[in-house]
């Protein structure tokens, strides 16, 4: 295993293409109340948290911002009676995100 990254109950393993299946099958031994499912890497990238993880060609590796297929870019309505530090926050948190997730500058300047 190259590496093995655990964000509550979501983890990030690099590991060998052929040792996938008995890795999954020797975690799912350990404990029958817990049990991992898998989703690999599909067109070199995969998604983890909120972040596009995509491995180029040489073994470069990029990041971006996910978002699942069901997302609206609804977050809070300026309008809606919420106190304006919470819709401050809105705006901070999304804009800390996209300085900080996206590995390219063009990507930081599409999600700003």
């Amino acid at each position: 295993m190259k590496l093995w990254r655990r964000y509550v109950d979501d983890t990030f393993v690099i590991i060998a293409s052929e040792r996938i299946d008995e890795f999954h099958n020797h975690l799912n031994s350990i404990n029958n109340n817990i049990q991992f499912t898998i989703e690999k890497e599909n067109d070199n990238s995969i998604a983890f948290l909120d972040v596009k993880i995509t491995k180029t060609e040489n073994g470069d590796i990029f990041t971006n911002v996910y978002r699942k297929p069901t997302h609206t870019d609804q977050y809070l309505n300026f309008k809606s009676y919420q106190p304006i530090q919470h819709k401050a926050a809105v705006v901070r948190t999304l804009s800390h995100r996209a300085r900080v997730i996206p590995t390219k500058p063009e990507d930081q300047l599409t999600e700003l």
